[in-house]
């Protein structure tokens, strides 16, 4: 991952995610360090909220302040990337 977040480009992809979109985002946290998550954005029940995996994408618009990357996976994308298991190294 970047040493820096690009804020306008996260806050670009994450106007262009809905819910039921597939995503995958980076995220950075001082609990667990680096880390990605590869799953369907789930709207949350407040103020325009957006989840993938669990965790908090954006909310209204704004990226969570731990997200340091996001990409909407489109077909083709993932079509080059093998599918992994919860649980799989």
């Amino acid at each position: 991952m970047a040493a820096r977040r690009d804020v306008k480009a996260i806050t670009a992809a994450l106007a262009d995610v809905k819910a039921g979109i597939r995503v995958r985002a980076g995220f950075r946290t001082p609990r667990y360090g680096d880390f990605t998550v590869t799953a369907e954005a789930v709207a949350g029940l407040e103020r325009g909220q957006l989840t993938a995996g669990s965790w908090l994408l954006g909310t209204a618009g704004k990226p969570s302040k731990h997200l340091q990357s996001l990409e909407i996976i489109t077909v083709d994308s993932a079509a080059g990337a093998p599918e992994t298991m919860e649980g799989d190294s």
